[in-house]
């Protein structure tokens, strides 16, 4: 790796999905900082967002050190430690703004350090209706003439769709009650290697249905009538992030886990494999534990096999009468 070679490269070595195209963008406090016109309406127009990544020479030097010693340091030679970190940061001529870790060893953790090595979303919707926006970047390690960090960085897809992928299960919520989902068990799991996963919700449901937030791992459901509607969800590990669609709805008869006194009633087999009966009669219900309805039969009689070929592997929720029990299906 060197100058000449890394300094108009992605870090990713090609654009989004692929593509041959994206932009080098060098918004240097000496030569004057990056400035977008999006737009030539006189009134100002809003942005989605772009993608954006490392260039090649940032990864070089977090790796190898900037080659040049900041401010009472000998650091010239020095990879990125803890407490370095590489932000870049778009402003819009309405005075919002929004920021972005290209890099960040802030963390105590160094299992959540990162350099992002991939094509990033950035939503600039925030910034709401703008004439242009100006990009600028900063890092730790500064001398007397900025910071030592090549203030590169590459963009792709200005102003176009952000990724979006749907979670299969609807999620669903009592009206009147409030519930706690625990994302990282109803989310397709992915592997951290010991960072923190962060969620954010980037896109509201209808307010008028349900009060709904983020708590640490957990969303909270706070459901004031029927409906459906939907939010966006932003998970993050290390820097990089994915959107999902989660469907929410929002019902008058309780579909929640909370169990019943049922010390007479009996599931058997339990753990179950491809079967199972029930010890009383009436209608019979199964849920999964984010609250989706996947069977039911009014005129249950006891005894009666049901059958589960095909079930997932995990924990269920079967209801006689609305009793509640847990089942295992292995």
């Amino acid at each position: 790796s060197t100058l000449i070679t890394d300094q108009f490269n992605s870090v990713v070595g090609h654009g989004v999905n692929g593509s041959s195209n994206y932009a080098v963008v060098y918004p240097s406090h000496v030569m004057g900082h990056t400035m977008v016109v999006p737009t030539h309406k006189p009134q100002g127009d809003s942005i989605r967002g772009c993608y954006v990544t490392n260039n090649a020479w940032v990864k070089y030097v977090s790796l190898h050190g900037a080659g040049t010693n900041s401010n009472g340091k000998q650091d010239a030679n020095t990879p990125f430690t803890t407490g370095d970190w590489v932000k870049l940061t778009a402003k819009a001529d309405n005075g919002k703004s929004v920021s972005f870790y290209l890099a960040d060893y802030r963390s105590s953790n160094p299992a959540d350090h990162y350099l992002i090595e991939s094509w990033q979303w950035l939503d600039l919707r925030s910034l709401g209706v703008v004439k242009n926006v100006t990009f600028t970047m900063d890092g730790t390690r500064h001398n007397q003439y900025g910071t030592t960090i090549p203030t590169y960085f590459c963009m792709d897809d200005f102003g176009g769709d952000r990724p979006l992928t749907t979670f299969a299960d609807t999620v669903s919520a009592e009206v009147g009650k409030t519930k706690m989902v625990n994302l990282n068990t109803l989310l397709p799991a992915v592997d951290t290697k010991g960072a923190s996963i962060e969620y954010a919700i980037t896109d509201e449901a209808d307010n008028t249905l349900a009060d709904i937030s983020v708590v640490g791992i957990r969303l909270k459901i706070t459901a004031h009538k029927a409906g459906k509607s939907n939010i966006v969800l932003r998970r993050t590990v290390k820097g990089e992030s994915e959107f999902i669609v989660l469907w929410l709805k929002f019902e008058n008869t309780t579909t929640d886990t909370d169990l019943a006194d049922t010390e007479s009633i009996i599931i058997s087999p339990n753990p179950a494999t491809d079967s199972f009966s029930v010890n009383r009669s009436g209608t019979l219900e199964i849920f999964t534990l984010s609250g989706k309805k996947v069977y039911s039969d009014v005129g249950y009689r006891s005894g009666e096999t049901v059958n589960i070929t095909g079930y997932s592997q995990g924990t269920y929720i079967v209801k006689i009468d609305g009793k509640a029990m847990k089942l295992i299906v292995r």
